[in-house]
């Protein structure tokens, strides 16, 4: 869904990407922006400190102006939802004012937004664990989240301009075959 999603991804010219190590400061147009590695969403996730805000990509969710509710992003291959809190918690320890997401703006309820985040990841988990223990599908999982989110989002009273943005950008139908395959691997690990 990346492409149907985003557009086209396009390789960066050789020379013009630069690793960061976790806490190494880059200094961009006399800026300072601190890399904070946050795995959990994905791997090779990495936000920014900027002064008192973080530019935490899709570690932070996915939300809307306009709306409160908080969409955990769970395309797979790699989620790993025990990275994801820890990930989490770097966050909330930086104390910061502002989150800024990639998925979409600034918001400054910055403690309500994460714990709303975490709250739902790890209820979703637990759904996930007992579609898994089952012995059900990708399917039976997107279709119980949806459900699911459908529900809260209506409790939330979520503007429906809103809702259709989510469904469109953020789907939890597709989006839960990374919790499913998470949930399926740390089953047979146990």
């Amino acid at each position: 869904m990346m492409e149907p999603l985003w557009g086209r991804t396009l390789g960066v010219p050789e020379g013009s990407a630069h690793p960061v190590s976790d806490g190494e400061v880059v200094t961009i147009g006399g800026l300072e922006v601190v890399a904070l590695h946050t795995p959990g969403h994905a791997v090779h996730h990495v936000a920014w400190q900027i002064g008192d805000a973080v530019a935490a990509g899709d570690v932070a969710g996915v939300r809307f102006p306009g709306a409160d509710h908080v969409l955990p992003p769970m395309p797979p291959p790699d989620i790993d939802v025990e990275a994801w809190r820890k990930s989490l918690a770097i966050v909330r320890g930086l104390e910061p004012e502002r989150l800024l997401l990639t998925h979409f703006g600034e918001f400054r309820d910055v403690a309500r937004h994460l714990d709303e985040l975490e709250d739902r990841l790890c209820r979703w988990t637990g759904v996930a664990r007992r579609v898994v223990a089952e012995g059900g599908d990708r399917e039976t999982l997107g279709t119980e989240l949806r459900a699911l989110d459908e529900a809260e989002m209506a409790a939330a009273e979520v503007p429906i301009e809103a809702v259709e943005r989510y469904r469109r950008l953020c789907p939890v139908k597709e989006s839960s075959t990374g919790l499913y395959r998470y949930c399926s691997l740390s089953a047979r690990e146990e």
